[in-house]
């Protein structure tokens, strides 16, 4: 039987969350705003999974680092992508190489997971990247180079988007 842990900590904007089982990190939680108790339902959902304070601590410091403005990339962790189809894998695995303070279109995105034309398609698998800021999914922007959608229109979710695009390009 594989467990879940899940760990909850502040960072320079908000509350983040990290879901794990035996087989890497399964869920992150973006910081939008929202109390301890909210974000906790958004990240376990239907998991039945145990609170773990001490949860990946190293990845916990580089996660609070990044959100102080510090480089930090994410490439390195174990990530779990149990029920993401093939195609879906290969567009977080394509997104994954998106370095810190690049940008990619859907398209170029498309092209890089081998379905060249299929940008809507991209973008869907994006809007349920289940580890955003591991799979950098901010990164990927319109081709005409505006913001494009983030988290599946949750209320401040494009916002977290600019902000995160904005400081990784200063």
């Amino acid at each position: 039987m594989v467990g879940f842990w899940y760990t909850l900590f502040e960072v320079e904007s908000g509350w983040f969350g990290i879901l794990a089982g035996d087989g890497g990190v399964c869920r992150t939680a973006l910081p939008l705003g929202e109390g301890k108790v909210e974000m906790e339902k958004r990240l376990v959902g239907l998991y039945e999974a145990r609170y773990d304070r001490g949860l990946l601590k190293q990845l916990q410091e580089r996660i609070s680092a990044y959100f102080a403005g510090v480089c930090v990339e994410f490439g390195d962790v174990e990530i779990c992508l149990d029920g993401v189809s093939e195609f879906g894998a290969a567009v977080l695995g394509a997104c994954r190489q998106v370095g810190y303070g690049e940008r990619i279109s859907y398209g170029q995105l498309a092209e890089a997971a081998g379905k060249k034309g299929a940008s809507r398609a991209v973008g869907a698998v994006l809007g349920k990247n289940p580890v955003p800021l591991i799979v950098p999914c901010h990164r990927v922007i319109k081709s005409d180079g505006s913001i494009g959608g983030f988290m599946r229109g949750a209320k401040g979710g494009v916002s977290l988007k600019e902000w995160m695009i904005d400081f990784e390009s200063s």
